[in-house]
Formats: C-alpha cells, structure tokens, sequence
C-alpha cells in the first residue's frame, strides 16, 4: 500500500492531534482543528481548509498513513466524509452539518474497519 499523497498530515499532526489509539493492526492518529487555525503566512495554504477532523490510520511501526477518512467540506461547501488511499480519494456520503468529533469518529470507524480488512486481504 502506498502512502496517501496529501502531505497536510504532518502539519495537521503537530497543530491538531485529538488522540492515538491501536485499532486491530494499525495505528490511528485523530486530528482536527475546531476553534480557528494559528495564525500563519498569508500566501501558506490553510491547513484545515477543507477538513474538519482526520482519521490517519498508518501501518503498525509505519511512518506516514495509508488510509484516511476525513469530515470535510466539498467543493461546493456540502460536509462530506471522504476517504484517501494513496492518490485516489472517495466521498463515502454527504452529511447536512458537521459532526461533533464523537460523531465523526464513529462514523469513520464503522467504515474503516470494513475498508482496512479489505485492504489486509489484498495485500500479499
């Protein structure tokens, strides 16, 4: 499996992280930033521009994710909750408001375990 492609984790990692926790084989950092950003340089992108919270789940002793789900705004500003692997990136379903963070994780881990248990089996 080859790592997602948007490198905004590190950052989202040093600036947002909720918590780490173990879940199966993997190892899973939550970030998520609900109360405004830092201040930072005007022409820098937002880090948290579009996602609200992050589920990154990486490889027991891996350094970076390969796999994401995230609660995110669309391009049309609808929340969604999306997933990454690698380069490719899906919209698992569209939400009318954000969730609280509870919620969203939740959610995000009653998809991932199907996803990740998919993944494990393709992997030789």
């Amino acid at each position: 499996m080859e790592p997602v492609q948007d490198l905004a984790w590190r950052a989202q990692t040093a600036l947002g992280t909720l918590e780490r926790f173990e879940l199966n084989q993997w190892s899973v950092t939550a970030v998520g930033l609900e109360k405004g950003l830092p201040a930072r340089r005007e022409k820098e992108p937002p880090l948290f521009a579009s996602c609200r919270f992050r589920l990154l789940f990486f490889p027991k002793g891996g350094t970076e994710p390969v796999y994401t789900v995230n609660m995110e705004t669309s391009i049309l500003g609808d929340w969604v909750l999306a997933e990454q692997e690698g380069k490719n990136r899906h919209i698992i379903d569209h939400i009318p408001s954000p969730l609280h963070y509870g919620e969203f994780r939740i959610r995000a881990l009653e998809h991932a375990v199907t996803r990740l248990e998919e993944l494990e089996r393709q992997t030789p």
